[in-house]
C-alpha cells in the first residue's frame, strides 16, 4: 500500500529513530509490562484514535482509515478494498482462550 502512512505506537521510553518517508513514531504513555501488554496495546489504539479525532475536528479534515497490526504481520496486497466493500465496518478483534490477555 504505497500511499499509506505508517505510525508506530510505542512506549515513550523506547529509543526509536526512524528516518523513512511516511513513517512516524507516536509515543504513548502507559503500562508496557509483559503481563499488561495486550491491554496497553488496546489502550494505545484508543488514545491514538482520540487524539486523531481531535486533530481532524480542529483541521476540518476528513476521517482516515486505520488498520492496527502487530509488528510481525506482512501486508502483501492493497487493503483499501476492505473499506470499499464494508463502508460501515468499524472494529475487529481476535479473542483467545487466555484469561489474563483475552484480546489480541
Amino acid at each position: 500500500m504505497p500511499q499509506s502512512n505508517v505510525v508506530i505506537l510505542t512506549d515513550p521510553a523506547s529509543d526509536l529513530s526512524v528516518q523513512r518517508n511516511r513513517v512516524s513514531v507516536y509515543p504513548i504513555r502507559g503500562e508496557y509490562s509483559r503481563d499488561k501488554l495486550m491491554l496497553q496495546r488496546i489502550r494505545s489504539y484508543i488514545t491514538f484514535l482520540e487524539r486523531r479525532l481531535e486533530e481532524i475536528s480542529q483541521e476540518n479534515g476528513s476521517i482516515t482509515h486505520y488498520i492496527f497490526t502487530d509488528s510481525d504481520i506482512a501486508v502483501v496486497d492493497n487493503l483499501g478494498q476492505i473499506f470499499h466493500n464494508y463502508p460501515n465496518f468499524h472494529l475487529a478483534l481476535t479473542f483467545r482462550n487466555n484469561k489474563a490477555q483475552p484480546l489480541n
